[in-house]
């Protein structure tokens, strides 16, 4: 039987990218980083949110929205700072 997990090398190089990511998300305001987290994270319903937040379903998706603006904004001044341009982490980013 063969193993389709992830290697070795490919489980350490996600775990860096989750810490990176994760790291970035910790610089939104409160608020964008609760919205992002109950989405992405744990794979909630916008309906859900609202109600966990208590608050309309159409501030879940501004917070949503600029929250993944400036979560695109902190990565590019990453890249730019380190040199980091083109890494597929970076690219994951500006597909959210």
């Amino acid at each position: 039987m063969r193993d389709l997990g992830p290697t070795p090398d490919q489980a350490v190089g996600e775990s860096e990218q989750a810490a990176l990511l994760w790291g970035r998300i910790e610089q939104l305001p409160e608020r964008q980083r609760d919205v992002i987290y109950l989405r992405f994270f744990v794979d909630d319903s916008l309906e859900n949110i609202a109600t966990a937040l208590g608050c309309s379903i159409g501030t879940v998706k501004s917070r949503l929205f600029y929250g993944l603006a400036k979560l695109r904004e902190i990565t590019n001044q990453e890249e730019n700072r380190d040199g980091m341009a083109g890494t597929c982490e970076a690219e994951s980013i500006r597909t959210i």
